[in-house]
């Protein structure tokens, strides 16, 4: 018997893991339950039918496995990306390995005598829809990604089972007040209030590949609205859609409250200087995007926040951070012991780091957010896998996956 390592799971796995959407495991009635450490040897059928993967006699279906490849495979063609081959190998391994993940929390839940009944299933579902907003939103999410709502159903219930079952087996204590200051000194630069600047704007569009006459005309006027607003007395708020041929903004040239980093270096350096006070109008300055007027319309130095303010937020990190250390164990011991067959052609558990692929389209599951609810990927533990044949006589093994590269990042955007 092969024991293969799985590490913890990276952001890239976990992206992949949020992008199959839901999973629902099925089980072949005729499948008998194996005990011990015995091997047992399983030959795929060519070109790959019947169960994907078998966890302690149950087998996963791959009507299941399908789904969500389908599903993955939406995703791309949205984004209008290809799948490469090495990739699709990989993402049909993190699927297994999720599902596999799933079947041994059920197994434990049902051990543990942690169940749902359909109405608090029907109940978590009716919560989840109404985040939506409404039922075309609702619909709308479903259609684009790819699931019914029997699919999105089953998943909130494997997510309440997973809840529930390591709230009773990885609880931990709540945080003593001398814990909670040790951390609060051992990471005061996360507990600080960087400096701020509100600030307004009027901008005039140019680009440095324009004629340079055109550009020209382009800063004397900003030149001359500076000059009017800075004329004691305008009100400069009231001022912004008489000047600026920019693109109206949704805050209409408010820029809110500026952190250093946010803005391009120009305009940033204009707002932090020292010898900018609140109340001053400042400019014009030039970017990449054109020319801009700015008033400075007040300013937070950077503040220390004290160890009362921080506290809750503390005492949840220090929670989190057991909870996450806890939850491990668990999954360790289900793995343990666990006798796990990949029957899938080609496929291997085995991990290897994957990058996100190139272009994924963006997808938010957070509660109250407009997607689906965070599918977690199990943090990796060593897991007995029975060794099966993977593929068949003349078909070629899948090679090395080739390094993904990110997507490259986005160009600076113009302040708005």
């Amino acid at each position: 018997m092969t024991r293969l390592r799985f590490p913890r799971a990276p952001g890239a796995l976990v992206l992949s893991a949020l992008l199959f959407g839901t999973a629902c495991p099925s089980k072949d009635n005729n499948a008998q339950q194996q005990g011990g450490q015995g091997t047992t040897t399983t030959t795929p059928a060519a070109g790959g039918t019947g169960p994907v993967a078998r966890v302690n006699g149950t087998d996963i279906g791959r009507d299941t496995f399908q789904r969500q490849m389908d599903r993955t495979r939406q995703r791309f063609q949205q984004a209008k990306r290809e799948v490469p081959p090495a990739l699709e190998v990989r993402l049909k391994e993190n699927i297994i390995r999720k599902l596999v993940d799933d079947e041994l929390i059920a197994q434990k839940a049902k051990a543990e005598g942690i169940s749902l009944t359909d109405q608090e299933v029907d109940a978590k579902l009716a919560e989840h829809k109404a985040r939506f907003g409404s039922p075309e939103a609702f619909t709308n999410f479903l259609e684009r990604t790819g699931q019914t709502e029997a699919d999105l159903r089953d998943e909130l219930r494997r997510t309440e089972l997973r809840d529930r079952l390591f709230n009773k087996l990885a609880a931990v204590a709540e945080p003593t007040d001398a814990e909670v200051k040790e951390y609060y000194e051992k990471n005061l630069e996360r507990y600080k209030d960087r400096e701020q600047v509100h600030a307004l704007q009027v901008m005039w569009k140019s680009d440095k590949n324009d004629p340079a006459d055109a550009r020209k005309k382009v800063e004397t006027r900003a030149k001359q609205a500076a000059a009017e607003l800075k004329k004691k007395g305008v009100d400069f708020k009231t001022q912004i859609a008489k000047y600026t041929d920019a693109a109206p903004s949704p805050n209409g040239g408010d820029l809110g409250w500026v952190t250093r980093g946010r803005q391009v270096k120009p305009i940033e350096d204009a707002l932090f200087d020292a010898k900018n006070k609140a109340g001053d109008v400042v400019g014009p300055i030039e970017t990449q995007f054109g020319f801009h007027v700015l008033k400075i319309m007040e300013k937070k130095p950077e503040r220390q926040k004290p160890l009362e303010e921080v506290a809750a937020a503390i005492k949840t990190a220090i929670k989190a951070r057991q909870k996450s250390e806890k939850t491990r164990d668990v999954l360790a011991n289900l793995k343990k012991d666990a006798k796990v067959e990949v029957l899938e052609p080609g496929v291997s558990l085995e991990a290897k780091p994957m990058a996100p692929p190139p272009g994924a389209p963006p997808i938010h599951m957070q509660p109250g957010g407009p997607g689906a609810p965070a599918v977690g990927t199990a943090p990796g533990q060593p897991i007995k896998l029975t060794p099966v044949p993977q593929g068949q006589p003349g078909q070629p093994a899948p090679g090395a996956p080739a390094p993904v590269q990110p997507a490259p990042a986005q160009g600076a955007q113009p302040p708005h």
